[in-house]
């Protein structure tokens, strides 16, 4: 949320699908289709999810580090399989 602008960004689509993407990266293989539209229920245990993850004691830096990179992996092929679908008009 802090990252997507704040709490007045909280409800936004960008805020809502990075919690998506960030929570499938988390706890979904690579190849499983995001479920980009869950309902608000669904999305608020994802946060709740991601939050536990976060504050583990265990959790390190890298930890976290990693977390974003996969994510940011993940939104880049998303990203790619929405061109080649616009491309192939799949």
């Amino acid at each position: 949320m802090h990252a997507a602008g704040g709490p007045g960004e909280v409800r936004s689509q960008l805020t809502s699908r990075t919690i998506d993407l960030t929570w499938h990266s988390l706890f979904r293989a690579a190849d499983q289709p995001v479920q980009w539209c869950p309902p608000p229920a669904v999305r608020q245990a994802r946060v709740r999810d991601l939050t536990q993850w976060n504050d583990n004691p265990s959790r390190r830096v890298e930890d976290v580090l990693e977390l974003l990179r996969m994510t940011r992996s993940a939104a880049a092929a998303q990203a790619s399989r929405l061109q080649h679908d616009a491309v192939t008009g799949a």
